[in-house]
């Protein structure tokens, strides 16, 4: 990915161009145009640069063209050069353009502006008139037209000459408007393409909402839910038909970003976007997968928020963005642990009306995946692989819509219930049951070594549990824990992480901390982070004065529902 030019803040100041290694996934900075507001384009070893305004002109816009040759440009760096290809095609020269770099002689010189032949004799065909080659090259050969020509039809086996037409420049802006005009539904099956205006419909409103990463996320004084009934039913039926298309064990790429239990912690997961990237439109969702290993819902305060925000951006997203079942996402559990008792303050409805949001999402749970693996190398699931699991193949056997029975019957109920609940054993010997009534097993290094083996496997990434740092690395190095959520329960003053997975497979967390009360606002180094060779912030303010507010914390609820101990390590674990 190139980014050329641009402006800052600061009079002077050079930008430079900067490129994205996808297979190291770092940046790489290189000397620039010093434009700003212009076109570029990419074609073959060729980059080409038009229009917008020189720094040194800022008020005047330019109509120089500049080509770029990549290959010579980049040749100091092996690895991105090596990626650039070096055989440009032949191509017919309709004008040229002669421009000056000032410094910068790498590659940048006398520009040579082409169109393919097949492209000429299309763009002819379509303005019915022919294109003039002029004998001489200079400034008044180039004229920037006053039409532009825009796509009104989506599917491909439309009538070419219906889809597209031409329009006046300064009328572009009123088709734009005719585009956004309205949200009514519109037949799906009338548009070809999976990002069609029917699904835009559904997921923009929730994603123009709630996708705003931010360190300082307020929660609503009202507590009321923003969004109509009629609009989330309609996300939750689109969402669950693309899900149940999919597979029931997921395979991923590299890059990747891997989330643990958010629990209804949207404030968290707004702060673990803002910090380190988030799927925007300027975000990182074209370079990564994005994997959530489940427990959206029950602890906190905003389990909707959350579950709207994920299922749109799995709506809009559908290859990129990936959502297995956690142990919550069953309706015996949340009934129980929060999300009920929110649908019911917050919609006011009876949750166990089968029209009911509280209904309709657990039945959107039933379909949900229940692994991942990454690179045929990392095998993601929410808890374990408990004793019933053998082999990969095994996930596969079990049938959507699968409910979650306490006393398994079939082999199939016992794959489910592991892959759900079952936990490692702690390696210090501290070892705290779960009081979950159901019957499962931990598992110890010996049977993760076999499993990883037996399916030619390197690692195991899960949730579940609560963590200190918001991630361990246990088992020798085979086994990750990551939980996406701060201060769980309002009881402990854990970490929140994303782990990263390199394209070289390296597994790099990325860890938030919890906001506490304080008189001022700074943000501060936590020397922890600083220890663990991490970057993570810690900050304190009346802003978002109290994380725990956004748990379900009153005395009455704890008892009903005790927070589950977290994950003890050789570490300790620090409490309130």
């Amino acid at each position: 990915m190139f980014v050329v030019g641009g402006r800052t803040n600061n009079v002077g100041e050079t930008v430079a161009l900067e490129v994205y290694d996808t297979e190291s996934s770092e940046w790489v900075k290189f000397p620039s145009v010093q434009r700003f507001r212009h076109a570029c384009w990419l074609l073959d070893s060729s980059l080409y640069i038009h229009g917008g305004f020189e720094q040194d002109s800022p008020n005047v816009p330019t109509e120089l063209i500049t080509k770029v040759d990549v290959s010579k440009f980049f040749q100091n760096s092996k690895v991105i050069s090596n990626q650039i290809p070096n055989s440009p095609i032949e191509n017919k020269i309709v004008y040229q353009k002669q421009t000056t770099m000032g410094k910068f002689d790498m590659g940048m010189n006398n520009n040579n502006i082409m169109i393919p032949e097949d492209r000429e004799s299309a763009y002819k065909n379509y303005m019915g008139s022919k294109i003039k080659k002029p004998t001489t090259a200079g400034p008044q050969n180039v004229r920037i037209s006053d039409k532009v020509i825009i796509a009104v039809a989506q599917d491909h086996d439309d009538d070419k000459e219906k889809c597209y037409k031409q329009v006046s420049i300064d009328k572009l802006q009123e088709e734009a408007k005719k585009i956004k005009q309205g949200h009514n539904f519109r037949d799906p099956n009338a548009y070809s393409n999976t990002h069609s205006l029917y699904y835009e419909n559904i997921y923009s409103p929730f994603i123009n909402a709630l996708l705003k990463p931010t360190k300082e996320w307020v929660p609503p004084s009202d507590y009321k839910f923003p969004f109509k009934k009629d609009l989330v039913i309609k996300l939750i039926d689109e969402t669950m038909k693309r899900i149940d298309e999919g597979p029931i064990l997921l395979q991923l790429r590299v890059p990747a970003k891997i989330y643990g239990s958010i629990h209804g912690q949207y404030g968290d997961l707004m702060r673990l976007f803002d910090h380190w990237g988030g799927p925007t439109e300027m975000g990182d969702i074209d370079s990564f997968d994005y994997l959530f290993l489940g427990n959206y819902v029950d602890r906190g305060k905003y389990s909707l928020e959350v579950l709207c925000l994920l299922l749109s951006l799995k709506l809009k997203y559908p290859d990129q963005f990936h959502l297995l079942r956690g142990s919550h996402e069953d309706i015996k559990i949340n009934r129980n642990y929060g999300f009920a008792e929110e649908c019911a303050q917050r919609l006011g409805e009876d949750i166990n009306d089968p029209g009911s949001l509280f209904q309709r999402f657990n039945r959107l749970f039933e379909y949900l995946p229940l692994a991942a693996v990454v690179e045929n190398k990392i095998l993601c699931v929410h808890s374990g692989i408990g004793s019933s699991l053998r082999l990969l193949d095994d996930i596969e056997t079990i049938q959507r819509p699968c409910e979650v029975v306490a006393d398994p019957i079939k082999l199939q109920h016992n794959f489910l219930l592991d892959l759900l609940w079952s936990d490692p054993e702690v390696e210090n010997g501290i070892s705290q049951p779960r009081q979950n009534g159901f019957k499962t097993q931990r598992f110890n290094n010996e049977r993760l070594r076999t499993f990883l083996a037996e399916n030619n496997l390197s690692m195991l990434v899960r949730s579940h549990e609560c963590v200190n740092d918001g991630f361990e690395k246990s088992a020798n190095g085979m086994l990750m824990t990551v939980f996406s959520a701060t201060d769980y329960c309002g009881k402990y003053t854990n970490a929140a992480a994303v782990v990263v997975i390199r394209k070289n497979f390296e597994l790099v967390p990325k860890v938030i901390y919890p906001v506490m009360n304080h008189t001022n606002n700074f943000a501060m180094e936590d020397e922890k982070s600083t220890k663990n060779g991490l970057k993570g912030l810690t900050y304190t303010g009346n802003s978002y004065n109290n994380t725990s507010s956004t748990w379900i914390d009153t005395e009455e609820t704890l008892k009903k529902r005790p927070a589950t101990p977290p994950r003890m390590s050789s570490k300790g674990f620090f409490k309130k």
